[in-house]
């Protein structure tokens, strides 16, 4: 029998098989081969091949939100960035590698917290830990004890999921040329040679301003180019230094 079957916005005819079974239904290799992209489990994300993507859920439990708390003890030094190790409420195991927002909240317990800040973060924590990146705005260092309730965790819900039908064409917009960039009057500094005709050094000039995006404008302007790549090798027994080469006694009065 042919099913519809909803995951969010998506709706895929299923082919299911009807037998007497106390077992639950199951999407096998054909429904992913023929409908979805693939099953990201560092996301815990289903993706479908038109760009929709579902929550995972490892769990029959409905989903709810829950407590995120310090994992380890930690200090954040004044006005600086830190990775902070988190983790989930342990009464709620069915959160664990489902995608939720993660985000931080006050408390007048530690008044200290209050000085963190942090963007909300999309994690899955599979193992109920992660990380996440938080911010100590005061002028003071900040010391966190483990076990301290930081944040809050609201599952992802495909209602909450939003998709564009059609992906729209990036608006490009010129702008004016400012009368400094557009002036020629930088010619005036070139120097060119007084043995040619009018002719040439008219020509000249035009080749100049047909490229004078190749010449810089100041000592800042230095360019950048595709064409050769500059990689810095750590961690290697290469050499990146060497001492200074003896000089021979007999050239040492020639350098004086």
């Amino acid at each position: 029998v042919i099913i519809p079957v909803e995951f969010g916005d998506v709706v895929a005819d299923t082919e299911f098989l009807v037998t007497v079974t106390d077992c639950e239904n199951l999407l096998g290799i054909n429904f992913m081969r023929e409908h979805c992209q693939n099953l990201d489990f560092a996301q815990g994300m289903l993706k479908f091949n038109n760009g929709a993507c579902i929550p995972v859920r490892y769990s029959r439990r409905e989903l709810q939100s829950c407590r995120v708390y310090t994992s380890e003890k930690c200090t954040l030094p004044p006005r600086s960035s830190a990775l902070l190790a988190v983790q989930l409420d342990v009464g709620h195991p069915e959160n664990r590698g489902s995608p939720s927002i993660v985000e931080l909240v006050k408390s007048r317990l530690h008044p200290s917290c209050n000085t963190l800040e942090a963007a909300p973060a999309l994690m899955t924590m599979p193992e109920g830990r992660g990380y996440i990146e938080v911010v100590n705005t005061a002028d003071c260092e900040v010391f966190l004890q483990s076990g301290i309730r930081v944040g809050v965790a609201t599952p992802l819900r495909t209602a909450d999921l939003m998709y564009l039908e059609e992906t729209p064409e990036p608006e490009v917009r010129h702008l004016p040329r400012s009368p400094e960039e557009s002036s020629t009057a930088w010619l005036e500094e070139v120097e060119i040679n007084s043995e040619l005709s009018e002719d040439q050094r008219q020509r000249v000039r035009d080749l100049l301003v047909e490229c004078q995006a190749a010449f810089s404008k100041h000592l800042l302007d230095a360019g950048l180019t595709h064409l050769v790549t500059h990689e810095i090798i750590l961690k290697d027994r290469t050499p990146v230094a060497l001492p200074p080469r003896r000089i021979p006694p007999h050239l040492k009065d020639k350098l004086d």
